[in-house]
């Protein structure tokens, strides 16, 4: 066997050696789903996060993108990216069935207030931040959906007016 089949051999199990051993630094730790929902004349993008290790760390800074299609939205003037809504089962003891979710990543457990970014036409941000890595901050849950991150609001271009309806 010459030296240069041998060196490659050797290379070979060295890089499957290291690929089987080194799977968890490379391996997902949280799940993002996004939650399209229309509001009227408006499209709400809820961002949820989930832990799916059960060694995830706490989430820090985040810049959350998202690509739209700027010929039918565009970012809405008014954004509350830290509160959204959901319905429960409908009981008639119940008076108003609609619950509110407030962003545990809004102002507290060391993080800033949420905020949204346009970083070109096309897409636009959620972005999360921790005031000192490696103190305080949450790391999602791990359970249904996760933890609800933050909403951006888009308009919806050439939506009809009320008065046009």
């Amino acid at each position: 066997m010459s030296i240069i089949r041998l060196f490659k051999i050797k290379w070979l199990i060295l890089a499957a050696a290291l690929v089987l051993t080194c799977d968890n630094a490379y391996s997902q730790v949280y799940e993002l789903l996004l939650k399209p929902r229309r509001a009227f004349d408006q499209i709400h993008v809820e961002v949820w996060a989930k832990s799916i290790s059960s060694s995830a760390p706490k989430l820090g800074y985040a810049s959350l993108v998202v690509q739209y299609s700027s010929t039918f939205l565009k970012p809405a003037n008014v954004q509350n990216p830290s509160i959204t809504d959901s319905v429960i089962r409908i009981d008639n003891s119940i008076s108003n069935p609609i619950i509110p979710i407030q962003s545990r990543f809004n102002n507290a457990n060391g993080y800033q207030a949420l905020g949204v970014q346009s970083y070109s036409n096309g897409y636009y941000s959620l972005e999360i931040t921790l005031d000192k890595l490696g103190t305080l901050g949450l790391e999602p849950s791990n359970t249904g959906k996760g933890s609800f991150l933050g909403k951006l609001v888009f308009d919806i271009i050439g939506n009809p007016s009320d008065s046009s309806l």
